[in-house]
């Protein structure tokens, strides 16, 4: 069977990683123009986040619910690079968790996919210690190999950047 240079079959789920592409001309760009924007006494990774959150919802990009599998009943999706994303403005769960981690690794700070089942969104790395992050809240990190992580819900586009984290914190909570 021969599959499109986007396809990706979720029984390899990590291979999604794939598609995380921090150092395409692209996704550099606008994570530059993204972290203009200043933010002063918030801590750096979590400054960036928003940042690139906010910058992905300027631009007008937007979630549409994934269409029904064009690879039939097997676990095969279309998965777009994150410049195929910013050209379409529009993606599911899986286009805009690899744009925004694209973004966030593009801006020097790490992200990791954070798959649940069915669905897919991003954590990105603190850089705080956990004793650290407890000025963030205690119940909005993540704390996944010793990494204190903000889980950031990117399909939630319309209520801000802090919406989209609590979502986020809401949907790894229903599977831990």
């Amino acid at each position: 069977m021969l599959w499109d240079r986007n396809a990706l079959d979720w029984g390899q789920s990590d291979s999604v990683a794939a598609f995380v592409t921090p150092k395409d001309p692209t996704l550099l760009a606008f994570a530059q123009d993204a972290g203009r924007v200043d933010a002063p006494g918030i801590p750096t990774a979590v400054r960036a986040a928003a940042q690139q959150f906010d910058a992905i919802v300027a631009h007008g990009v937007r979630y549409a619910r994934d269409p029904l599998s064009p690879y039939g009943e097997r676990a095969i999706d279309s998965v777009q690079f994150g410049r195929e994303t910013l050209a379409r403005k529009l993606g599911d769960c899986d286009d805009l968790a690899v744009l925004y981690a694209g973004l966030i690794e593009a801006s020097g700070r790490e992200a990791r996919l954070l798959l649940t089942p069915g669905h897919i969104l991003v954590g990105v790395d603190t850089e705080l210690t956990a004793a650290q992050a407890a000025s963030l809240g205690a119940d909005r990190t993540l704390i996944v190999e010793g990494r204190v992580l903000i889980p950031v819900e990117i399909t939630k586009l319309d209520g801000g950047f802090s919406a989209a984290w609590e979502h986020g914190k809401k949907e790894i909570a229903r599977w831990i």
